[in-house]
Order: C-alpha cells, then sequence, then structure tokens
C-alpha cells in the first residue's frame, strides 16, 4: 500500500471554514512501517541506517518537525494506542477510505494531537519547502498509514 500524502485541497478548505482567530489541534492516529521506507523519497540515495518506523518518526521526522513548527504550535497529547474499545459505524467516504467501518477496524500504533495557532499555521508549515524537503522524507517513510483530523476545541 502507498501512503496517500495530504491532500492540500482539503487543507485549503479547512482554512477557509475555520475561524483564523482561534486555535486548531490536529488529531492524528499513526500506524508505523516495520522498517523505515525511503525509497520513495528524496532521501532515497541517502546513506541512513536502517530503523524501524517508530524510529525514524521520533528519531528524524520529529526532530525535524520540532524544527520547523509554528511559534506556539506543539503536541498536547502523545501516546500510545492500546487497545479499540468499540468499532463505530462511520459510512465509507466520510473520513476516506471506510477505515472506521464495522468488519475493518484498523489497528493503530500511535494517537497524536498537537495544536497550532490556526489553521493557516499548519498549512504554511506542511507547504513550506523547508518542511517538504528535510521533514517530509522521514514522515512518508516512517508511516504505514494515518488518519489526521483538523478539530476547533468546544468549551463545555
Amino acid at each position: 500500500m502507498s501512503l496517500k500524502l495530504l491532500d492540500y485541497n482539503k487543507i485549503e478548505s479547512a482554512v477557509k471554514s475555520l475561524d483564523p482567530t482561534k486555535p486548531v489541534f490536529i488529531f492524528g492516529l499513526l500506524r508505523y512501517r516495520k522498517t523505515a521506507d525511503y525509497s520513495s523519497t528524496s532521501l532515497a540515495s541517502a546513506s541512513l541506517p536502517p530503523v524501524s518506523g517508530r524510529d525514524a518518526y521520533y528519531g528524524r521526522y520529529i526532530v525535524a518537525f520540532r524544527e520547523r513548527q509554528p511559534e506556539g504550535a506543539g503536541p498536547i497529547f502523545v501516546g500510545k494506542a492500546v487497545q479499540p474499545l468499540l468499532a463505530s459505524f462511520i459510512p465509507e467516504g466520510k473520513f476516506g477510505d471506510g477505515a472506521f467501518e464495522p468488519g475493518h477496524e484498523k489497528e493503530w500504533d500511535d494517537v497524536a494531537i498537537v495544536k497550532y495557532n490556526s489553521m493557516n499555521d499548519f498549512k504554511d508549515m506542511v507547504l513550506s519547502e523547508d518542511y517538504q524537503k528535510i521533514a517530509m522524507p522521514h514522515r512518508i517513510a516512517a508511516i504505514e498509514e494515518y488518519i489526521l483530523i483538523a478539530c476547533e476545541q468546544v468549551v463545555l
């Protein structure tokens, strides 16, 4: 399976629909490759020692991400996904490929919530040439599959 990259049209749509004065929280479900695969990245010819997808994510991608994250952005929660508690029915197409459909429950390795000052901050970061060149190859190599959902905080 090839990793789907970010959908920049959906990011632009989120920028237009979300309040630019409010923070956005990017909720992510992550599943890592057994071994990081750089073959389809700009680092394919680099002499990087082989590591697990998890090690490439935390040891390479996160290091590059932190050097490029917008001011005020950062993780709110990062944790190991331990046990799915229920299967929810969400019609195919609602969140992409039917990843939440009954009978298609997927096991995820980690869950992360990252706060940005705005959706624009997230967009500017992921579209930056520096992020695309330095950070994104490690993300592509590390991740087998992921889901990212932009969220607004609800105050109770």
